[in-house]
C-alpha cells in the first residue's frame, strides 16, 4: 500500500471508532437525561449529590475520550509502522533489482568481451591464411616462370634471404641473364 492509501485507511477507521464513539455519548447522555434529578428541597446535601453524579459522569466522559485517544494514536502508530514496512520492503525491492541490472550488465561486458577475442581470433587465422595463399601465389608464379624459360635450359628456384626473397639460378647462361 502507497501511503496515501494507508493515510485512507486510517481516516475510515478513525471516523468508524468516532462515529461509534458519538453513538455510545449520545446514548449515555440519554441514560443520564432519564436519571431523575432531584426536586422540591433544594438544600446543600441534594445539590452536592447532583454535582457528585455529574462530577462522575464527566469523569466517565474523560476517561472514554482517553480510551479514545489512546486508541487512536495506537491506530496512527500502527499505519506508520505499516507504512514504514512497506517503504523498506520497496527499498528492498529496488535494490533487488539494481544487483539484478549490474549482474546483467557485467554479464553484457563479459559477452562482448568475449566476442571481441573471438573476433581478434578470427582476424589473426584470417592474416595467416592470407599470408600462406599469397605464399602458395608466389610460388606458383615463380615455377611458371621457370616453365617459361625453357624447356632445355635447367633452372633452379632456390631461397636466398639475402637478395631479398626467391633468385632464379639458370645453369647455362643466356641473353636474358639472371631474373
Amino acid at each position: 500500500m502507497d501511503w496515501a492509501a494507508l493515510q485512507e485507511a486510517l481516516a475510515e477507521v478513525v471516523l468508524t471508532e468516532s462515529e461509534g464513539e458519538q453513538t455510545d455519548l449520545a446514548m449515555e447522555a440519554q441514560e443520564a437525561s432519564k436519571v431523575p434529578l432531584p426536586t422540591g428541597d433544594s438544600s446543600s446535601i441534594t445539590s452536592d449529590g447532583g454535582s457528585e453524579v455529574l462530577r462522575l459522569w464527566e469523569l466517565e466522559m474523560e476517561e472514554k475520550r482517553s480510551k479514545r485517544d489512546d486508541r487512536r494514536a495506537m491506530l496512527e502508530l500502527e499505519v506508520k509502522k505499516a507504512a514504514l514496512e512497506a517503504e523498506e520492503r520497496k527499498a528492498a525491492r529496488e535494490a533487488e533489482a539494481e544487483e539484478r541490472k549490474a549482474a546483467w550488465e557485467a554479464e553484457i561486458r563479459k559477452v562482448k568481451l568475449e566476442a571481441e577475442k573471438r573476433m581478434a581470433e578470427w582476424d589473426d587465422r584470417m592474416r595467416l591464411e592470407q599470408a600462406k595463399l599469397d605464399h602458395e601465389i608466389r610460388m606458383l608464379e615463380l615455377k611458371a616462370q621457370q616453365t617459361r624459360l625453357g624447356e632445355d635450359e635447367e633452372t633452379t628456384v632456390t631461397p636466398r634471404p639475402s637478395l631479398g626473397g626467391w633468385v632464379i639460378w639458370r645453369s647455362k647462361p643466356s641473353a636474358l641473364g639472371t631474373l
